[in-house]
């Protein structure tokens, strides 16, 4: 998972790959996404108010996330990751 702006996405990369250049991913022929209409394998977990200013995960369980974000806005969620 990866704080962008003001979002939370997950990002499978194992079906991400599949979207990708034939040789991969490269700088040069990067994967283009838009969060209101994300490829497949992209996911959109969370929105928060304002910009996201942290983000952690639970070391014994990778499902368990905590965000925070600029306006004070703190939230706590579980994710069934499909892995």
């Amino acid at each position: 998972m990866v704080g962008i702006n003001k979002y939370i996405i997950t990002i499978d990369i194992e079906r991400v790959k599949q979207t990708a250049a034939p040789s991969g991913f490269v700088a040069e022929e990067p994967v283009l996404c838009n969060v209101d209409r994300p490829i497949e394998g992209i996911y959109c977990s969370t929105e928060h108010e304002d910009e996201i200013t942290d983000i952690s995960s639970c070391y014994q369980s990778r499902s368990l996330l905590a965000s925070a974000s600029k306006d004070g806005t703190v939230f706590w969620r579980f994710y069934l990751l499909l892995l």
